[in-house]
C-alpha cells in the first residue's frame, strides 16, 4: 500500500482554461481522502491526473514514493470506479470482475480464487453468471469496486460512484464503501459533489473551487472552522446565515452592530480570536450556523428582533425561517434573513416577531472583501507594541534583552510573530487566560501588562509562565516599512546550506538523468521541445487526417481512373454507370462515417477503465470495440464489399492490362449480365477484393495505436 504526494500540480488546457492551480497535498498511506466542491472545480480533473488519464501541465505526482509522471495508467497501480460503472457489457459479472487479472496473465486457479473472493466481500455470488443489462444500480456499482478490488492495488481511485442512485441505495452504499476501506485497509481517494458523502466518509476533505483548494482537513474542523466563507457557506445543511456587520471592543465590553443598524451585546471572551484590526468597527462578514441561534425568552441588548416567514417540521427539529425585518413580506429575496434550527417543536408560528440570540462563541468573522476568516482557531500570527531602547525590548511588564543582530533598533514598533516564535524560557512572564488543546499543541492567549497575545505551546500551560522568543522569526514594523527578522543563515547556517545543495543535487540529478537518454543537454532540448510543438500542432488535427488517410485510401482507385470513367459515360451513354460513380464516392465516406459515430459513442470510461485494467490498446479494440459493435459490423461489412465492388475499376484495369474504353465496356456488361465477362472468374475477383482492402489493412497495422487512442476511444477532445 502507498501514500499519494501532489506538489504544485497544474492543470492547463490549450484554451488557456485553468483546471488545476497549484495543488499541494500529502495523502497517507490507508487514509480515505475525499474531494469535494461544484461542478467545474477540478476535482475529477485532480482525481484523473492521479489516474494517469489526464497529463499535468506541471508539478509532481508521487505514488509510494516514486515519481509517476511519464507513467501511463497501467503503470501506476491503482484501480478507478467510474461514475457510470464502466462494465463491459458484453461480458458476465465474473468475467468483468477477472478482466483485470486476464490482462495481468495471472494463472486461472488464482483469477477464480480472487474473484470468488471479493464477491463473497461484495455478495455478489449469485450474480456471476448475470450481464451487466440485467443489474440494478447498486449491483452494478458492487461489480464495479469488485473489478478493483481483485487488482489489489496500491490506491483506490473513486470517481462520483453513487451519483446514479437513489437516495436510499446512496446512504446504504455509503456505508458499503466505508466498510470495505476499514476490510483492505488501503488508500482511498474519493470524488463527489455531495458534502454529505464527504462529510461522513472521509477522514480528510479536499474543499475544491475554481481549480484552487480552499481547506483541506477533517470533516469536523471543516464545519466548525472554516478558512474562508465558501467553506463555511459549502458545509453543512442547512447552510450557514451570513451578514455584513461590524464589532466595536471597548474595555470590557462588546458589541456587534448589522448592516440595518441593529445592535447586539456580546462578551469580549466569546469573540476571543478576532483579529485586532477588526474589533474597532472594520467591515467584515458574520457567520453564524443555524443550530447556534435559539430564540430568547426576552428581549434584551444580547438579542435581535425577528419575524418568523415560515416553520418546516423536520420530527426531532425544526428550521424557522426568518428575517431581521419585522415588517418583510419576502423572505427569498431579503438580505437580512436568518435560518434557525431549534430541537423539537417551538410554539411559534409564522408571522411572530421574536427575540434571537447567538452563540458568538461558535460564530466565524471573514474579511469583507478577501472573504478570508479572521476569527482562525489557530492564529497564523499575532503582534504586540513594543518599545526599544539601549538594546532592551519593553512591552506589558516584560523587559528583553536583543541579540546583536537586532541592536540597530531604537524607539516604538509593532512586533509581528508567528505564535510559534513564543517558547519556554526566562525572558519575560506572561499569564494564561485561555488555552485549547489542537492537533498535539496548546493554544494559549497571554497576558504581560496591558498587551494579549497567543502562542503555540508545547504542552498544556496554565497561571504564569516563563518564556522567551525566537528572535529569528521577529518582524518590527514603524511607519509602513519593516525590519525584517534576524537572517535565519546567521543562526541556522550550517542546515540551510546543507539543505539548499540537496535540493540543487536532487533536481539537478532529475534532469541529467532525463537528458541522459537523449544525449546531450542542449540537443535534448531541442530535440524534446520540437516534439512537443509537433504534438501540440497534430492533435487537433490528427485524428482528421488519420480519417482523411483511410478515406484517400478507399477512394484512390476512383481517384486515378474518375477522368476516363466520366469520358467513358459521357462517349457511351452508360447512363446506369452512375451507379458505380456513386458508390465510390458515397458508399466509402458514408460506412466510414457510420464507423466513427457508433465507436464514438461507446462511452470513454470503458476505454479509460481498460488502460488502468492494462489492455493494450490493440487488445482493447478485439477484446472490447469488436465484441461491443457486432451489429454495425454486419452493416459495414455490406459496405464494404459495395466499396470494394465499386473500386475494383484500377485493379481490374492493372489485371486485364486492357484500356479504359474496354474496361468501361466490360464493366457494364458485368452490371448487366452479372458475371459473363470473359477473363474474370472468381480468383481475380478475390484478388481485386484483395487489393481493394489491402491499403486499410496496412493504414491499421501502422496506425493502430492511433486508431483505439483517437477514433476508437471517443475521440477525446480537451
Amino acid at each position: 500500500m502507498a501514500g499519494v504526494s501532489l506538489s504544485h500540480v497544474y492543470k492547463v488546457y490549450p484554451n488557456g482554461t485553468k483546471a488545476v492551480n497549484d495543488l499541494n497535498l500529502d495523502i497517507n498511506d490507508k487514509e480515505f481522502i475525499v474531494f469535494v466542491g461544484s461542478s467545474g472545480c477540478g476535482k475529477s480533473t485532480s482525481l484523473r491526473m492521479i489516474a494517469g488519464l489526464e497529463e499535468i501541465t506541471a508539478g509532481v505526482i508521487r505514488i509510494g514514493g516514486e515519481v509517476v509522471n511519464d507513467l501511463g495508467s497501467s503503470d501506476r497501480d491503482t484501480a478507478m470506479v467510474f461514475q457510470n460503472y464502466s462494465l463491459y457489457p458484453h461480458l458476465t459479472v465474473y468475467q468483468n470482475i477477472a478482466f483485470p487479472l486476464r490482462m495481468m496473465k495471472l494463472p486461472k486457479a488464482e483469477i477464480q480464487e480472487k474473484v470468488l473472493s471479493a464477491a463473497k466481500i461484495l455478495g455478489l455470488e449469485s450474480l456471476l453468471d448475470q450481464k451487466p443489462d440485467t443489474l440494478s444500480g447498486g449491483q452494478k456499482q458492487r461489480v464495479a469496486l469488485g473489478r478493483a478490488i481483485v487488482r489489489e492495488p496500491k490506491v483506490f481511485l473513486l470517481d462520483e460512484p453513487l451519483s446514479n442512485l437513489d437516495a436510499k441505495l446512496r446512504t446504504q452504499m455509503r456505508a458499503e464503501i466505508t466498510k470495505l476501506h476499514k476490510r483492505l485497509k488501503t488508500t482511498f481517494i474519493y470524488v463527489t459533489h455531495d458534502q454529505v458523502e464527504a462529510m461522513t466518509m472521509g477522514d480528510r476533505i479536499v474543499v475544491m473551487k475554481d481549480g484552487y483548494v480552499q481547506q483541506i482537513d477533517t470533516p469536523t474542523n471543516l464545519y466548525r472552522y472554516p478558512a474562508n466563507k465558501f467553506v463555511a457557506g459549502f458545509i453543512g445543511s442547512p447552510p450557514m446565515n451570513f451578514y455584513d456587520a461590524k464589532v466595536f471592543v471597548q474595555g470590557e465590553g462588546a458589541e456587534v452592530e448589522f448592516a440595518n443598524g441593529q445592535k447586539m451585546k456580546i462578551n469580549p471572551r466569546e469573540i476571543i480570536k478576532l483579529e485586532k484590526d477588526y474589533r474597532s468597527g472594520k467591515p467584515l462578514i458574520l457567520g453564524i450556523r443555524p443550530e447556534d441561534i435559539r430564540i430568547a425568552e426576552e428581549e434584551s441588548n444580547r438579542s435581535v428582533l425577528c419575524r418568523i416567514m415560515q416553520k418546516e417540521i423536520l420530527g426531532s427539529e425544526t428550521l424557522l425561517y426568518a428575517d431581521f425585518d419585522t415588517e418583510a413580506i419576502d423572505y427569498e429575496n431579503s438580505s437580512s434573513g436568518v435560518i434557525i434550527k431549534v430541537p423539537g417543536v417551538p410554539e411559534a408560528e409564522a408571522g411572530a416577531v421574536v427575540p434571537i440570540e447567538f452563540d458568538f462563541s461558535k460564530a466565524q468573522f471573514f474579511d469583507a472583501e478577501s472573504e478570508e476568516c479572521v476569527s482562525k482557531r489557530f492564529p497564523e500570527k499575532d503582534r504586540i507594541e513594543v518599545f526599544i531602547k539601549d538594546k532592551t525590548l519593553y512591552f506589558g511588564n516584560a523587559e528583553i534583552g536583543l541579540p546583536q543582530a537586532l541592536g540597530n533598533l531604537e524607539g516604538a514598533y509593532e512586533m509581528v510573530f508567528p505564535i510559534t516564535a513564543i517558547r519556554k524560557g526566562n525572558a519575560f512572564r506572561a499569564e494564561v487566560v485561555y488555552s485549547e488543546k489542537a492537533e498535539g499543541t496548546c493554544l494559549a492567549r497571554l497576558v504581560s501588562g496591558n498587551q494579549a497575545f497567543w502562542a503555540a505551546l508545547p504542552e498544556e500551560a496554565g497561571g504564569n509562565v516563563s518564556l522567551d522568543f525566537a528572535y529569528e522569526k521577529l518582524a518590527f514594523y514603524r511607519d509602513g516599512s519593516g525590519q525584517a527578522p534576524v537572517p535565519e543563515w546567521n543562526v541556522l547556517s550550517g542546515t540551510l546550506l546543507k539543505k539548499k545543495r540537496k535540493d540543487k543535487n536532487e533536481f539537478g540529478l532529475k534532469f541529467d538523468v532525463v537528458f541522459a537518454g537523449e544525449g546531450a543537454v542542449l540537443c535534448s532540448v531541442v530535440f524534446n521541445g520540437l516534439l512537443a510543438y509537433s504534438f501540440a500542432v497534430i492533435k487537433p488535427s490528427g485524428y482528421k487526417f488519420f480519417y482523411a488517410l483511410v478515406l484517400f485510401s478507399y477512394m484512390l482507385p476512383a481517384f486515378s481512373s474518375i477522368v476516363p470513367l466520366y469520358k467513358s459515360i459521357v462517349d457511351l451513354k452508360l447512363m446506369n454507370s452512375y451507379v458505380p460513380l456513386w458508390l465510390m464516392f458515397g458508399a466509402n465516406a458514408f460506412y466510414l462515417m457510420m464507423m466513427k459515430n457508433y465507436f464514438e459513442s461507446i462511452p470513454k470510461s470503458i476505454f479509460e477503465a481498460a488502460a488502468i485494467d492494462k489492455c493494450s490498446p490493440f487488445k482493447t479494440f478485439f477484446l472490447i470495440v469488436l465484441p461491443l459493435s457486432k451489429p454495425i459490423l454486419s452493416v459495414v461489412a455490406i459496405f464494404t464489399m459495395t466499396a470494394a465492388w465499386s473500386d475494383f475499376l484500377l485493379p481490374y484495369l492493372v489485371l486485364n492490362d486492357s484500356d479504359m474504353m474496354t474496361i468501361m465496356v466490360k464493366i457494364y456488361d458485368l452490371k448487366t449480365t452479372m458475371g459473363n465477362v470473359q477473363g474474370f472468374g472468381p480468383d481475380k475477383l478475390l484478388m481485386v477484393l484483395t487489393i481493394s482492402i489491402l491499403p486499410q489493412i496496412l493504414i491499421f497495422i501502422l496506425f493502430q495505436k492511433r486508431i483505439t487512442a483517437n477514433a476508437y476511444m471517443g475521440a477525446i477532445k480537451e
